[in-house]
């Protein structure tokens, strides 16, 4: 009665912000706006491994997407608004199938409300590690090289929360509730909490995650804490700090971060580091690098990604840019350098492992990418 109870009050608060903007419009469909974001690449894997250059060539679909989202202006100057967005894998409409039956195709998906005297409240899908990575001083965002790459490797946390998901039954997944201060001069925070989603017996825990942005004219800064509770054992805790942050010297930009884990398993207590760049070199033409660092607690499991890159905007809404990756594992990691945010080969794949530990190489990487 408790469980129902709760999905209950759940429902009806992710519902009346929907409710609100649906009775405010007589115009038929005319009160949500469709946007999109196509993007592909065309990559050549080069691993060396016992065997020699074990690479191929393959497009892979880097998290092309489609959504929905709307807002109304209500009497009491607060605003309701939502969004739904769902994934779209276009190198291959089997997966996309598969996406959307299995109920992972959703992206960051919610309903919430905002004022400028009280701030933001979102419920649903919401990015965790996402929030993070693509935060300031990540210069190859989504692409081959993206330091999420490594991120993902150091920390536990997942790229979103919220609903289905592929660790654990759908009924058992919360969404997630972000609260987003009004600004305070050049400072905002956000505290997004993750309610438990393990369904076993005994006292549970809520995994939490808070983050602080600064931005003041060419400086900004973001910093996180987060606390994720092993999912197969909820007594254990890993904490995560951040720091991370961009500098925009007149049109040229640097910055980077750092991570930290503290675990209570063994052989994770992780750390990683990022530093890159970009500047203009033609009118419509940005030269960029980056090197993303892992340090493993884990003996023999450090890695290194080094990606030099071009973008070239042909037009207001598409860029195309060609990426050189190198990657460098230890003899106990596998991490692949283009995996994250893409139909690529996955470093997380345990069955079907794209590389063997220890293999390094190159991947090479041409993409388009066209946002509507």
């Amino acid at each position: 009665m408790k469980k129902q109870l709760i999905t209950l009050a759940t429902a009806t608060a992710m519902a009346a912000p929907v409710a609100v903007l649906a009775d405010s419009h007589d115009d038929g469909m005319g009160w949500f706006d469709l946007y999109g974001r196509v993007h592909l690449s065309l990559d050549h894997e080069g691993y060396d491994d016992a065997n020699g250059d074990s690479g191929s060539l393959q497009v892979h679909d880097r998290r092309s997407r489609l959504g929905i989202q709307g807002e109304n202006e209500l009497d009491n100057g607060v605003t309701a608004f939502y969004q739904y967005e769902i994934q779209m894998n276009l190198d291959s409409f089997e997966d996309l199938d598969n996406l959307l039956n299995d109920g992972d195709a959703k992206r960051d998906t919610f309903v919430g409300l905002r004022s400028d005297e009280l701030g933001q409240l979102r419920v649903g899908r919401l990015g965790i590690l996402n929030s993070i990575a693509y935060g300031p001083g990540n210069y190859f965002a989504t692409q081959a090289g993206d330091p999420a790459n490594i991120l993902s490797a150091a920390t536990p946390l997942p790229a979103r929360y919220g609903f289905a998901d592929d660790n654990w039954d759908e009924e058992q997944s919360n969404p997630a509730i972000e609260y987003t201060t009004p600004s305070f001069g050049s400072v905002s925070a956000r505290a997004i909490l993750m309610p438990s989603h393990v369904d076993i017996p005994g006292d549970q825990e809520h995994n939490w995650m808070v983050m602080v942005d600064y931005a003041e004219g060419p400086l900004s800064l973001q910093g996180t804490v987060a606390e994720w509770y092993a999912v197969d054992d909820p007594d254990d805790s890993a904490m995560v700090f951040v720091a991370q942050g961009n500098y925009d010297l007149g049109g040229v930009n640097v910055g980077g971060g750092a991570l930290t884990v503290s675990s209570d398993d063994d052989d994770a207590d992780n750390s990683a580091v990022w530093l890159g760049g970009n500047m203009p070199v033609t009118e419509r033409g940005t030269a960029k690098a980056q090197l993303s660092y892992l340090s493993g607690d884990r003996s023999d499991s450090d890695a290194s990604i080094f990606a030099v890159g071009y973008d070239f905007a042909l037009a207001e809404r598409t860029t195309l840019y060609a990426n050189a990756v190198f990657i460098d594992n230890d003899d106990e990691q596998a991490i692949v350098p283009h995996g994250y945010a893409s139909t690529a080969p996955s470093t997380a794949i345990e069955d079907e492992p794209s590389i063997e530990p220890g293999d390094s190489g190159t991947v090479v990487s041409g993409g388009v990418i066209y946002n509507f």
